[in-house]
């Protein structure tokens, strides 16, 4: 093969594999406007999280909520203060809250973004089965 018909078919090879790119960056019918595919609208939540890592009926394949995943990932108490902090600094006492911040460890663009990105949600086996209607 001549040196022009190995660059005619790798200009081919990318023409299509943009479309394949293209198709899969279609917005579905259920996703909202402003993201492409993603299954939030704007930047990631507490509640847009928890629509889906605490619904263990429609998204079975989680296992377990959240919490109880967090939880099973202490290893000491300083873990604990990852997430509750135990002084409220305005009013100077001893207080057991929580933060519910999950971009505090969790990167946005790990948690968002089209196949192909750094979105850890397309690393799922439900991503590999090709199951978007399980989640879009």
């Amino acid at each position: 093969m001549t040196r022009n018909n190995l660059l005619i078919v790798f200009v081919l090879f990318l023409f299509v594999f943009g479309g394949f790119i293209s198709l899969a960056n279609a917005r579905g019918a259920n996703a909202p406007s402003s993201r492409g595919m993603s299954i939030l609208d704007g930047v990631p939540t507490e509640a847009g999280c928890r629509i889906c890592h605490d619904d263990l009926i429609k998204y079975p394949m989680l296992s377990v909520t959240n919490l109880v995943k967090h939880h099973s990932d202490i290893t000491s108490s300083a873990d604990c203060l990852a997430c509750h902090t135990i002084w409220d600094e305005t009013a100077q006492t001893f207080v057991f809250n929580f933060t519910s911040n999950c971009l505090l460890c969790h990167a946005e663009e790990t948690v968002t973004g089209s196949p192909g990105s750094f979105n850890v949600h397309h690393e799922t086996t439900t991503f590999a089965q090709r199951d978007c209607d399980a989640c879009h």
